[in-house]
């Protein structure tokens, strides 16, 4: 190995440790202290927030923030409401001894409403093949439209809901595990659950037009539409948002109650 390849690797190894000694050392000396030590926090609930000074520091100033946007304290509070719920991280930037350092406290934001609850009424019945392992369906102009699962029985299936009669089928390859779908403009779209692939089908002939691939979401399960843009669930928390156009997720939203 000659003299540049070993300058390169201890420059990469002093880097790395430099930054990891940075962390270590930040928390050694400061923690975020939340109100009742609470985890969960309710959209728009002012909490108490403090630094715990473990080595009794001359603090110069602390600054809250939370997703880069910067939180106001007011005796001693900080109101939290941000555009969307779940897993959050709250930074205190502290300025102390003329050096500045960041620590993060990991909390889950939920609504500031409970659910309601919904019930049902069953109000008419109607045939179902008992043969199709169901993982997604949609109505579209009063017919219905059912994805299967099962490795080796997927199938992509138009029928009336009302006989059961197939108008249209088509099966998926043996290796595809069939999930959830959703029509939109003219297109019928179709997730597979661990392929980490879908399909796209044209919505009058069933022919396929093309297949996507998901991004960071784990799994394929459901999906819906807006009219404007697809949401996708990948059995975890978290809804994605797929632009239709290119198939890529911009960005999710969690579930959190």
């Amino acid at each position: 190995m000659n003299i540049f390849k070993i300058i390169c690797i201890i420059l990469i190894t002093s880097i790395f440790t430099s930054c990891g000694s940075g962390n270590q050392k930040a928390s050694s000396l400061f923690e975020i202290k939340l109100e009742n030590n609470l985890k969960q926090i309710n959209q728009n609930q002012e909490i108490g927030v403090s630094i715990n000074n473990k080595k009794e520091k001359q603090i110069e100033s602390v600054e809250y923030s939370i997703d880069n946007t910067t939180l106001p304290v007011n005796n001693g509070k900080i109101k939290v409401n941000l555009p969307t719920l779940g897993h959050k991280v709250l930074t205190a930037k502290i300025t102390f001894d003329g050096e500045t350092v960041e620590i993060n406290k990991n909390f889950k934001l939920l609504s500031e409403k409970a659910p309601e609850i919904y019930t049902y009424n069953i109000i008419n019945e109607f045939p179902h093949d008992t043969k199709a392992y169901t993982q997604g369906l949609e109505f579209h102009n009063d017919t219905l439209y059912e994805s299967t699962g099962k490795k080796g029985q997927s199938f992509l299936r138009k029928l009336n809901f009302k006989t059961g009669e197939v108008y249209k089928q088509i099966d998926l390859d043996a290796a595809y595990f069939g999930e959830g779908i959703t029509i939109l403009n003219d297109k019928i779209y179709q997730l597979t659950w661990q392929s980490g692939l879908g399909f796209i089908y044209d919505l009058n002939t069933f022919k396929k037009l093309d297949n996507f691939q998901y991004g960071k979401s784990r799994e394929g399960w459901g999906l819906t539409n807006d009219g404007t843009k697809i949401f996708k669930s990948d059995g975890t928390e978290k809804i994605w948002f797929i632009n239709p156009n290119t198939m890529t997720e911009e960005g999710h939203i969690e579930t959190v109650t």
